[in-house]
């Protein structure tokens, strides 16, 4: 795992931290490349705006079910 990535995924809101822990753990290895790029991209939102864009559900494309697999990595 890219030491970088998971610094990214360090946040201030407990629930972002559980979240993309379990990511890290259970998706990450597997992710593609246009996964791992979104992620990045997401992970420069604050970490209020970035939970409420997790927890909708009016995603599309790669941007669901990046969300979908974040979702499900904390259940």
């Amino acid at each position: 795992m890219d030491s970088q990535l998971r610094f990214l995924c360090r946040r201030g809101l407990k629930e972002l931290d559980m979240i993309f822990e379990a990511y890290l753990k259970n998706h990450a290895n597997k992710a593609s490349k246009e996964e791992i790029d979104l992620l990045i991209k997401l992970l420069e939102m604050d970490d209020q705006s970035l939970l409420m864009f997790i927890v909708k559900e009016h995603q599309n494309g790669l941007e669901k079910v990046l969300c979908d697999k974040l979702k499900d990595a904390h259940t």
